[in-house]
């Protein structure tokens, strides 16, 4: 999100048009800027139509072609049923760390739509640092290990018995670098190669008692039990 945005920036966005909402919200990169017609490669342009939520959709541009395509596509707001505020508003309590009980009270949004959003935004953070994670660590630092088991849902649709992930990571003290792998077990066959990968020589790694750390003393590490 815009880099300063705080509440009351948010707050104030609140008394402007559609229009004026959807083109800050492609300023700041959340909307694309424009989009090619798929039927006749044709440019396509932003135009007015009542009957969608959010009062605006990407139309072609050439005479006779018809074609309309939402400008949500391709975007953070593709697969909600929110309006673009809500969305945008939970989005910044949850980077936030606002409560689950607070946003359903101050945005006045179901329980269950703010759990799946919350899972959504949760889970997007785990895809992007499975593709970009790094290595970290090296001597005189800590990284602490763990396993997280991650509820998914289908963003908002409906409340269905959610599917269970396992996500594998650790951060290095004092800084924000991280790694997140998603596994399918947890025994040391699967652990101890994604620290040797995630992790650099030479470092004090902090992990519970799982058995499944046991010989990261004996690979270079100071292995620190907590």
């Amino acid at each position: 999100m815009e880099v300063g945005l705080n509440l009351r920036k948010l707050w104030a966005k609140e008394g402007v048009s559609d229009l004026e909402y959807v083109k800050w919200l492609q300023e700041i990169g959340m909307l694309g800027t424009g989009h090619v017609c798929p039927g006749c490669s044709d440019d396509m342009k932003l135009g007015c139509q009542k009957s969608v939520s959010d009062g605006y959709v990407w139309r072609c541009s050439k005479i006779g072609c018809k074609k309309t395509r939402s400008i949500r596509k391709g975007s953070w707001f593709e697969n909600s049923k929110l309006c673009l505020r809500d969305i945008v508003m939970l989005t910044y309590m949850w980077a936030q760390k606002y409560t689950q009980k607070q946003v359903k009270k101050e945005l006045g949004i179901e329980e269950h739509t703010v759990v799946d959003s919350y899972n959504f935004c949760r889970e997007m953070c785990v895809e992007v640092l499975d593709r970009f994670s790094e290595q970290i660590g090296g001597p005189g630092e800590i990284v602490e290990i763990d396993e997280s088991l991650f509820s998914k849902r289908k963003y908002n649709k409906g409340r269905k018995r959610p599917s269970q992930q396992w996500v594998f990571g650790g951060i290095q003290k004092g800084s924000n670098k991280c790694f997140l792998v998603k596994v399918e077990k947890r025994d040391a066959k699967t652990l101890v190669p994604l620290v040797e990968k995630g992790v650099a020589p030479g470092t004090t790694i902090y992990s519970d008692s799982w058995k499944a750390y046991a010989s990261l003393g004996r690979r270079g590490y100071n292995h620190l039990q907590v």
